[in-house]
């Protein structure tokens, strides 16, 4: 159930900033009789919020580590601003709420169900970097972790919380 709860915050981090672009680029000056631009910030700050609660609430995911040689490591930033971007130009196209409210509920279900990568660009602000890891019999996995990682020399992942099948987060905090 906590893995649910969770997969379900972090595809709305990775997603809400979507109706923000949309709000902030419609004529209208309000939203729901409210001034959009207070709307775009209420959005924004409950996205960080979802963020922030969902760093605490992982140390209840399952514990996992890698352990052993680690084949490569790769970072994943460079994947993520495409991937993102895209986010971007579909709610800067979309003309209606109701057509923003069909897609966002697309994007949000294959987000959901894909369980392969959660980009939320918060957990930037929040310090995390995101890495691809690959194990040494080739098994690759999406790390999202406060440590920079420069080598694969030594390297290993103990304190582990596995968000899904591929997808873990990493609880040690070694600058």
């Amino acid at each position: 159930m906590i893995r649910f709860f969770y997969r379900i915050l972090l595809t709305l981090g990775s997603t809400l900033l979507m109706i923000v672009v949309y709000v902030v680029n419609r004529d209208e000056q309000t939203v729901l009789c409210i001034p959009k631009w207070e709307f775009a910030l209420g959005i924004l700050v409950l996205t960080v919020l979802l963020t922030y609660f969902g760093i605490h609430l992982c140390k209840y995911l399952s514990k996992d580590s890698i352990e052993g040689e680690i084949r490569e490591i790769e970072p994943a930033n460079s994947t993520f601003l495409p991937v993102y971007l895209g986010y971007f130009f579909v709610a800067l196209s979309v003309s209606s709420w109701g057509a923003m409210g069909f897609i966002y509920g697309i994007v949000f279900l294959f987000t959901y169900l894909s369980q392969a990568i959660y980009y939320n660009p918060i957990l930037l602000v929040f310090g995390y970097r995101f890495y691809y890891v690959t194990s040494a019999d080739g098994i690759r996995c999406f790390i999202i972790t406060k440590r920079w990682i420069r080598s694969r020399e030594s390297l290993g992942f103990q304190k582990l919380r596995r968000i899904n099948i591929m997808t873990y987060i990493d609880m040690e905090d070694n600058r």
